[in-house]
This record gives C-alpha cells, structure tokens and sequence, in this order.
C-alpha cells in the first residue's frame, strides 16, 4: 500500500502539476513538517472541509476559547494525523521539489495556492464562447451572472466540469 502512495506522488512531482485540491497544509506538512504550520494556516484550511454552518461557528466573533480549540484539534486529526500515513509515504519522493522556488517554504506554498484558487472572475475569463446572435450573447451574460453568483465550493465544481 505504502509502495502505491509512492507512486502518486512521483505521479504529482514528473506532471509538475500542483495537486491544489489538496488541503495546502497537508502538502506543506509533507514537505516541511508538522511543526512548520500554525494553527492559524490550520483553521483556514479546515474551513475548506467543514459545512457553512461549521464555519459561520467558525468565524462567529466572539467565540468562546474552547470552541477555537475544538476546531484546532479536529483541524488536527483530520488534515495532519489521519493522512499522516500518506505524507510519510510522499514525504521522500516530494523533498525534492523544496529545491523549487514554489515549495521552498510555506509561505511561498502559501502563494502558489492562492494563485491558482479557483474564482468567477477566472472561470469567466477561460470560457471561450463567441455568440453570433442575440439570444447566445444573452444565454452568455446568463451564464457569467450565474458563474458570478455561485459560493467558492460550487465555483471549483463548475471549473472541473
């Protein structure tokens, strides 16, 4: 099993693709160790995978001190110790990228995700349409307005589609 995990992740370094649906703190724990990420890159990673209720919990300001340190411990268990396994398998076949300007620190991690994050304003800008009558320039605009109105969740859904 441990062999198969290898294997994806010489997949993601010969692509030189960034597998960014992947959880940014998870990669960076891959190449950098658990102790480089803070507890703050650790929520905002976490509000990726919790419901919008969780989050709005999340971001209720203020909040009691415990429930921060609920969800820092979830954040925890479910990006960092329940993958553990995987990242000790990438961990030696993804060292080599630290070379790579990119993956050099968690900062610059932190960057290349941010750069590369889903938004209308992209998904937009990569259609590649050219109405020839009014009802396609409209049906269009249609489009751009739903694009626009859609949540961050169902915007990178619309991208991969």
């Amino acid at each position: 099993m441990g062999s198969d995990w290898a294997c994806v992740a010489v997949l993601f370094k010969r692509s030189r693709l960034c597998p960014v649906c992947l959880s940014q703190v998870f990669l960076a724990s891959c190449l950098h160790g658990m102790e480089t990420i803070t507890e703050a890159d650790l929520l905002l990673s976490f509000k990726s995978y919790i419901t919008l209720d969780e989050r709005q919990v999340l971001e209720r300001k203020p909040k009691p001190q415990n429930i921060k340190c609920l969800f820092a411990e979830l954040a925890h268990q479910e990006i960092i110790q329940k993958p553990r396994y995987i990242a000790n398998c990438w961990a030696p076949v993804l060292g080599v990228l630290k070379g790579h300007a990119d993956f050099a620190n968690v900062e610059s991690l932190r960057r290349l995700f941010l750069d590369n994050k889903t938004t209308a304003k992209k998904v937009i800008k990569a259609l590649d349409a050219k109405p020839t009558s009014d009802a396609e320039k409209e049906s269009l605009g249609f489009l751009k307005k739903f694009i626009k109105s859609l949540d961050a969740v169902s915007s990178r859904t619309f991208n991969i589609f």
